[in-house]
């Protein structure tokens, strides 16, 4: 997954967690019936909220967080994972050389069915 995306090796750790999430929700060689997540839960795990790895999204910063009005209310940064919480993702951001956790973002360049769409910010919304 890392050799594929366009980020650096630094987030190693998160493609590993990343791989293991996505393995948990596929049916395996030793179970072709039920997932490992669907028999630790009980239930089938949803797979609405995948999204490809190292794919560049904007993260929206909370209002209290920036510095003034026309401070850039979003910050692009790359998907590297998952949390354990509902639709909350971990992205990688470059400049400040860290792992963030948000559930406010724009996913970038996303690929549905085979084609591939482009999901555009507000023009008027800066992005650094």
């Amino acid at each position: 997954m890392l050799n594929g995306s366009p980020l650096p090796e630094k987030p190693w750790a998160e493609s590993v967690a990343t791989a293991v999430y996505i393995q948990n929700r596929l049916p395996n060689s030793k179970n072709l019936v039920k997932t490992p997540y669907e028999t630790r839960f009980g239930q089938k795990p949803t797979v609405k909220h995948l999204r490809i790895f190292g794919q560049l999204a904007v993260v929206n910063k909370p209002s209290h967080q920036r510095d003034g009005k026309w401070d850039h209310t979003g910050t692009k940064m790359f998907f590297v994972g998952y949390t354990q919480l509902l639709n909350t993702y971990r992205f990688y951001d470059e400049n400040l050389d860290r792992i963030i956790t948000s559930c406010n973002v724009t996913f970038l360049n996303e690929q549905a069915s085979g084609g591939s769409k482009e999901v555009s910010v507000d023009e008027s919304i800066p992005v650094t």
